[in-house]
């Protein structure tokens, strides 16, 4: 079982495809070519609806195994400048931020997630700032007066945060 699994976690895409083109020039369906590599190389390593596409691809002399290059916006993000700009400007929505990198705002959304930072009161702050502290007991209160943040771990009786202006 154990190494179904590592030949399934090492065949890349154009192997697959050399092998779906052999089962294709055999003369077999795609039921039978998915069954015959998914025995051989691993449960589940060829699902059926890719290898009907590969198939159909042969059947209209397209025997091109590579992938074609790609259009559209770039799939990497600048971290870096990402980080940059959400310092410069804590406001800037995720497509404002998705223009200035040229790429989705989903993607813009994924890294700032994993920079620790989420969109409060119109700001991307850093997601610690809203957890509670020491027992749960203290409350952290994010107040933001003229893009500054009023730090308070004092509540009152109602555990209200108690918030001073700055």
């Amino acid at each position: 079982m154990d190494t179904d699994h590592e030949l399934k976690m090492n065949l890349s895409r154009r192997e697959i495809r050399v092998l779906l083109l052999h089962e294709f020039r055999l003369g077999h369906n795609v039921t039978e070519a998915a069954s015959n590599i998914c025995s051989t190389m691993g449960e589940d390593v060829l699902p059926t609806h890719t290898a009907q596409h590969w198939f159909n691809r042969f059947k209209n002399g397209n025997l091109e195994l590579d992938d074609l290059p790609r259009y559209g916006r770039p799939l990497e993000v600048d971290v870096d400048l990402l980080k940059q700009l959400i310092e410069q400007d804590p406001r800037l929505t995720l497509r404002c931020l998705a223009e200035h990198l040229g790429c989705s705002y989903v993607a813009v959304e994924k890294h700032l997630i994993e920079l620790g930072k989420t969109w409060k009161y119109g700001v991307w702050i850093p997601h610690e700032h809203l957890t509670a502290t020491t027992n749960g007991s203290a409350i952290l209160s994010l107040v933001m007066r003229s893009g500054c943040y009023i730090l308070t771990t004092r509540t009152d009786a109602n555990g209200l945060a108690l918030v001073r202006q700055a």
